[in-house]
């Protein structure tokens, strides 16, 4: 019986790949499932709002996780029974808790991402151990955003920021008005233990929940799969104790109007605290502005932006008009429960975008890239992303562990038996899950530095992910790079061009037994080609911001 091992500590390999490699789910299989799910929850929460639910506001906020716990169901069922009719053995890991629990035909214990805890338990409280060098920090740290004052800031006249990330910080240095930070913890700690839910609340929450399940079911039959009553029961409980919770932590924000800021900044839409602050303050009348981090994705057809970043929000701030222009060419309402989507904008002219200054002096040194003579081994850094494992994402996908690791193996041992050095350069959330196979099998340890300080160590880099939020400090860089496309996500053509002026991208292509593959002839031509490309400023200009020809 062949074996499904997802344990990657136990996982055998060679420069030939995972040894008896199987997976029977092809990588795009659940985009059907993903689109029915999410326009369906969509109106859900939209009917909820018309008809005045008591708990609109708390399924808005919660609608996204809801829906990337669906997908990994969904992803984890199809895996399970794909097994079961191709006669093959699980063998789960500790970290694959889900799919171990459907090999039993039985719920997890606890969901995959477990909303209901982290509502009941607040933020990470702030360690009192580092309150005397937080508190010097703030004093001498602002770069625009203040971070701490005599004489607080009014919470209804001044912009209030809980992201003090270098998006915002950019923003903020340009324009007039005081920025001041606060921290999550100010509005939210841990719930009271003995604080019931009206029965009102608890009724409404179970009938969202049940419409979300009917969608839930409806979207794995687009996929041929019958949703069994073991996982309707766990996303029916995980729905309906999340909206609960969350209406719970709304209505504690929305009784104390006088602490919630009429003008406020965030960071990232998909974290669950500034998520519910941004619904009270628009409950309230007030106004949210939305920041965009890393690279951004102006340049990718997704739409995993519009779930996470632009619900409860009023304006949302990217790095550069093109960015920008991408956005909103990709914007969908359709999946948007609040009836206007925000305005999406540019930071301001005289910002510096992204403080991208402080990037340059990481990344932009001249001179680095230079083409060795044919005696020398060229050194080929490898930069992954993180094994996504059991998490779900609904718009740029990774591969699989499995298949991650397969292809991983089979193109070190490529490079190595074509003459070239390896370095390998995991993503830092991957390093407990990497396989101690790629050092032990093919002599190829995981290099665990920081990107910035190993970048130059290297003579070509070599990337399969346009998520990975190291593209783009390459791009800033001097050093060629070849990406291989695998199409896991869609680029606009306009934003494809420009990438093309400045890596060397190639085509990458899944078998009919679900494996990575590359033409390797192609490959070879692709790392001699990339350091012809090293100085095209195109995409980083229009994109990022920066110009590879300024220092």
């Amino acid at each position: 019986m062949n074996v499904i091992e997802l344990d990657m500590s136990r996982i055998e390999l060679d420069g030939t790949g995972v040894k008896n490699f199987c997976w029977p789910v092809e990588i795009k299989e659940h985009f059907s499932m993903r689109d029915v799910a999410a326009a369906g929850l969509v109106q859900v929460g939209r009917r909820a709002v018309s008809k005045n639910v008591e708990v609109a506001g708390a399924f808005s906020v919660i609608l996204h996780y809801f829906l990337l716990e669906s997908i990994t169901a969904f992803n984890n069922y199809l895996l399970v029974s794909r097994a079961k009719s191709g006669g093959l053995k699980i063998n789960p890991s500790d970290y694959s808790f889900v799919v171990a629990s459907f090999v039993k035909n039985r719920s997890p214990d606890i969901p995959k991402i477990d909303i209901p805890a982290w509502l009941r338990k607040g933020p990470p409280p702030l360690s009192t151990l580092r309150a005397p060098a937080r508190f010097v920090r703030d004093l001498i740290v602002s770069n625009g955003i203040v971070r701490r004052r005599l004489i607080g800031p009014s919470f209804q006249k001044e912009i209030i920021s809980t992201n003090v990330q270098p998006m915002a910080e950019a923003h903020a240095q340009a324009i007039a008005e005081t920025v001041t930070f606060r921290r999550m913890n100010l509005w939210f700690g841990g719930l009271e233990k003995n604080g019931s839910t009206p029965p009102s609340v608890e009724r409404a929450a179970s009938v969202l929940a049940g419409e979300a399940v009917e969608v839930v079911e409806e979207s794995f039959r687009a996929e041929d799969l019958n949703l069994p009553d073991f996982i309707a029961k766990y996303l029916h409980d995980m729905v309906r104790d999340s909206i609960s919770l969350a209406h719970m932590r709304l209505r504690g924000l929305l009784e104390a109007p006088g602490s919630i800021p009429r003008r406020l900044w965030t960071g990232t839409g998909g974290f669950l605290w500034a998520r519910l602050l941004r619904r009270a303050v628009r409950e309230l009348g007030g106004h949210v502005t939305g920041h965009d981090h890393a690279m951004g994705d102006g340049h990718m057809k997704e739409f995993d932006k519009i779930l996470t970043e632009y619900e409860n929000c009023d304006r949302f701030v990217t790095s550069t008009p093109r960015q920008a222009a991408g956005l909103k060419k990709f914007l969908r309402p359709d999946l948007l429960i609040q009836p206007q989507p925000p305005e999406i904008v540019p930071l301001p002219p005289s910002a510096r975008r992204f403080d991208f200054s402080s990037l340059q002096k990481k990344y932009a040194l001249a001179g680095n890239a230079k083409k060795k003579s044919a005696k020398e081994k060229l050194q080929v850094m490898y930069v992954g992303t993180y094994y996504p494992g059991e998490h779900a994402r609904y718009g740029g996908l990774l591969m699989p562990d499995v298949v991650a690791v397969d292809w991983q193996a089979r193109l070190f041992g490529w490079l190595l038996q074509n003459g070239y050095g390896v370095m390998h350069k995991p993503h830092p959330d991957s390093i407990r899950r990497l396989s101690p196979a790629f050092e032990k099998s093919l002599d190829v340890p995981p290099n665990l530095e920081l990107f910035e300080q190993v970048l130059y160590s290297a003579d070509v880099l070599v990337f399969d992910c346009h998520t990975s939020t190291t593209l783009g400090g390459a791009m800033i860089s001097k050093m060629p790079i070849v990406y291989i496309d695998f199409e896991l996500g869609e680029f606009d053509p306009i934003a494809r061009e420009m990438i093309e002026r400045r890596s060397r991208m190639i085509k990458g292509w899944f078998s009919e037994d679900n494996r990575a593959h590359v033409d390797w002839e192609e490959l070879r031509k692709a790392i001699g080609e990339a350091f012809d490309l090293t100085h095209d400023s195109t995409f980083t200009d229009e994109y990022v911001g920066v110009s590879l020809n300024s220092n």
